[in-house]
């Protein structure tokens, strides 16, 4: 045989086996959707009412998760570091289990529904308007909204503002899904 004949069969067969393995990595992708995992950020207008982020997540091992909303204000600006923390409030409790100072309410309704092969139920649902401060950085504050365990497997999580709440209009807030302190 002519070493150009041998030549072009050899890379027609190369291609031939180029192409089936990247047909069947095209076929594996559409077998098994790629879910979202933790730890996910959202820019959230929490300020309107009706307002709703929605997002799957996918739990890999049994853990705590904490969802929570974070303030956004101008880096080394104490200004307008002072102005947001006086909205968000404090962490601190007073004897009765109440926070001293709980910044605006910010009611939200969270729901998480577990989805599996006997389809959708809600695992839990929850209206929440008072949240203490959580945790706090260089720019930014965080509120807690839940934290609970979750078992390896797909969910869907769902948050809605309530209630208008015009005093937040600027401050950019963003939805955290993250691990907690403890697995």
């Amino acid at each position: 045989m002519d070493k150009d004949w041998v030549r072009a069969i050899t890379k027609a067969k190369w291609l031939v086996i180029a192409l089936m393995v990247v047909l069947s990595c095209f076929s594996a992708c559409t077998d098994s959707v790629q879910l979202p995992r933790a730890p996910l950020h959202f820019p959230f207008e929490v300020q309107r009412a009706g307002n709703k982020i929605e997002t799957e997540l996918q739990v890999l091992e049994r853990r705590e998760y904490s969802f929570s909303l974070r303030f956004g204000f101008k880096e080394n600006d104490e200004v307008d570091r002072a102005r947001v923390k006086k909205l968000v409030g404090d962490h601190m409790i007073d004897k009765y289990g109440k926070l001293v100072e709980p910044g605006i309410p910010i009611p939200l309704r969270l729901r998480i529904n577990v989805v599996d092969v006997a389809g959708e139920r809600t695992i839990f649902e929850k209206e929440i308007s008072e949240q203490g401060l959580w945790a706090w950085g260089g720019v930014d504050f965080a509120k807690l909204i839940e934290s609970m365990i979750l078992k390896p497997g797909h969910y869907r999580i769902s948050v809605e503002t309530l209630k208008d709440i015009p005093e937040l209009i600027g401050i950019p807030v963003t939805f955290n899904i993250s691990f907690g302190h403890s697995k």
